[in-house]
């Protein structure tokens, strides 16, 4: 194989890889603006508070707070459970 054409491979496999990373990748961070603004929402409409807290928690965090907004649990008990689980 010409040395051109095995450069023009490789540049097409690697982009390849590329782009497959960069839609894995947007799909998750879409994924997780997704769940946080729909705990933000869940938060504003249960309790009628807001719900700005929930943008400087982790992922993890949010999966904790959707677990828990489901239960009978206020508001206060709810925010200290979530940030506290590190």
């Amino acid at each position: 194989m010409d040395a051109r054409y095995q450069v023009q491979y490789d540049f097409q496999e690697w982009h390849d890889v590329d782009v497959e990373y960069a839609k894995k990748s947007g799909l998750e961070q879409g994924i997780s603006a997704g769940k946080l603004e729909m705990a933000k929402r869940q938060y504003e409409m249960k309790y009628h508070q807001d719900g700005e807290w929930l943008k400087e928690c982790s992922p993890e965090q949010i999966d904790i707070f959707i677990q828990f907004i489901l239960t009978d649990i206020g508001y206060k008990e709810l925010k200290e459970k979530v940030l506290s689980f590190l």
